[in-house]
């Protein structure tokens, strides 16, 4: 114990003249330990002060995902728009992740534009653009008779021929209904014209056939002298005793006229 520091030169003592373990805290001066003092992985969590359990601990980039347990991550250690597409597995955005009302027209594929994209019973007229829907779009006999408003459908609308007499009430069954002149013999059934249908004086002579015209269809009394041709009443066509001295022009009988043997003393 004689020997004192002021007998040893500067840098006389060295490692070899230590003992192991000599060296404690109170023979270091403060802040005389250095970075290349310290054995690489020698300083553990049991050597730091809790002060220093800060980010500023560990380097940018040292925390690896091996280093991380099961779940440690969660929503408030994540900074805001830093989860992009290439941090999600394929498939694991499922319905409850999306927000209502996210998915706009933009986000779809076109490959979506399918019947399949709209439930059965969604798309209402309200939005319909207006004259969107066009033949194409109906299907065959879908339009009935309460699709149409009142009075909508027109004659260019109607195919020619196809109103027939089932398509017509009962009330339009009218003179009207047939243009004048438009009836023709051809659309007469046999015996359908009788006197009732016929105008009083429509019937000529140029309507009768030759010898048409029979006794019965002559009204006793009506044929007189001026129906009578020149010559057409002969001896045949009067009754017997009928021809009476009225009847003779004066000396219209001659001698020719009479019987031989007929004048006797009483006709004298």
């Amino acid at each position: 114990g004689s020997l004192t520091g002021a007998k040893l030169a500067e840098g006389a003592v060295n490692g070899q003249h230590l003992q192991p373990d000599s060296i404690t805290g109170g023979h270091l001066a403060e802040q005389s330990v250095e970075e290349r003092h310290v054995r690489p992985g020698s300083i553990t969590l049991e050597h730091l002060a809790e002060e220093v359990y800060t980010s500023d601990l560990l380097p940018d980039g040292s925390i690896t995902g091996v280093k991380l347990a099961e779940g440690a991550v969660n929503g408030q250690h994540l900074q805001p728009d830093s989860i992009t597409g290439g941090h999600l597995a394929e498939q694991s955005v499922e319905e409850r992740h999306v927000r209502p009302g996210s998915i706009t027209l933009e986000h779809l594929a076109e490959e979506v534009y399918t019947s399949d994209l709209l439930p059965d019973g969604s798309l209402t007229g309200a939005k319909l653009a207006k004259g969107a829907v066009n033949g194409q779009h109906l299907q065959p006999d879908s339009i009935t008779g309460g699709h149409l408003a009142e009075q909508t459908v027109e004659e260019r609308h109607v195919r020619p021929g196809s109103i027939t007499l089932a398509h017509l009430a009962e009330e339009v069954y009218t003179s009207d209904l047939l243009p004048d002149g438009s009836l023709t013999g051809a659309k007469l059934a046999k015996g359908a014209v009788n006197g009732q249908h016929l105008q009083p004086d429509s019937i000529t002579g140029g309507h009768l056939v030759e010898q048409s015209v029979e006794e019965r269809h002559v009204r006793p009394g009506s044929i007189t002298l001026a129906h009578l041709a020149k010559g057409a009443v002969n001896g045949q066509h009067l009754q017997p005793d009928s021809i009476t001295g009225g009847h003779l022009a004066e000396q219209s009988v001659e001698e020719r006229h009479v019987k031989p043997g007929s004048i006797t003393l009483e006709h004298l």
